[in-house]
């Protein structure tokens, strides 16, 4: 088995803390897994910024506490 990348993991740590359930986590994991890894951070700032969770910059952190 592979490894899981560190955006991955952080993903399903945040959903873990935020209580979804398993079911939701493994939907949103598989809708999101071809960004998940590639690692790229700014494709996640972009998809955010586009529904109106900020400007799209900011740190992993603020794209993080945006969410």
């Amino acid at each position: 088995m592979a490894e899981m990348s560190p955006l991955r993991r952080r993903m399903i740590e945040d959903m873990t803390v935020r209580n979804l359930s398993p079911a939701t986590q493994r939907s949103y994991v598989h809708a999101l897994a071809p960004w998940l890894d590639c690692g790229n951070v700014q494709l996640f700032q972009r998809f955010f910024s586009l529904r109106g969770y900020g400007d799209g910059g900011g740190s992993r952190e603020t794209v993080r506490q945006r969410v």
